[in-house]
């Protein structure tokens, strides 16, 4: 069976202010009577863990709740989001100059992240004014 894919109908970029990725911790420290921590390689597939959320209507938090709670089983699935960073900017040379097609067109990059809902943190749902939702979420990006 193939992977789902973060539903066309959403959003497809988190909101600036809620969005927080944090780097891969891979390293376990020892800490030892003088002197600095010694240090080990615990793991070579560290995930990343992500903070974001989305703006949308009631339609879209239907949609939301469709994709988490029986798509996804309540979240407990792996999916494909777009590279937050990445996904759609314009590839450039090493002096910052965009490449571009024949017709001139930029050449974009295609970045998807494999990601899934944090174990024990369900996403969380708040209402702005009448028909309008933020959803928020905690992500792990796996390597």
């Amino acid at each position: 069976m193939a992977l789902l894919s973060w539903p066309a109908e959403l959003p497809q970029r988190m909101l600036v202010d809620a969005y927080n990725r944090t780097g891969r911790d891979g390293v376990e420290a020892t800490d030892m009577k003088a002197g600095p921590p010694k240090t080990r390689l615990r793991t070579s597939s560290a995930v990343e863990p992500l903070q974001g959320a989305v703006e949308v209507r009631t339609a879209g938090l239907a949609r939301f709740r469709r994709f988490y709670n029986e798509e996804l089983k309540f979240g407990s699935k792996l999916f494909w989001i777009r590279d937050q960073a990445f996904d759609g900017q314009p590839l450039t040379t090493g002096d910052g100059s965009i490449l571009t097609n024949a017709d001139g067109e930029p050449l974009l990059q295609s970045a998807h992240w494999l990601v899934m809902f944090t174990p024990g943190s369900p996403p969380r749902e708040t209402n702005l004014r009448g028909d309008e939702w933020r959803i928020s979420f905690n992500l792990i990006i796996l390597p």
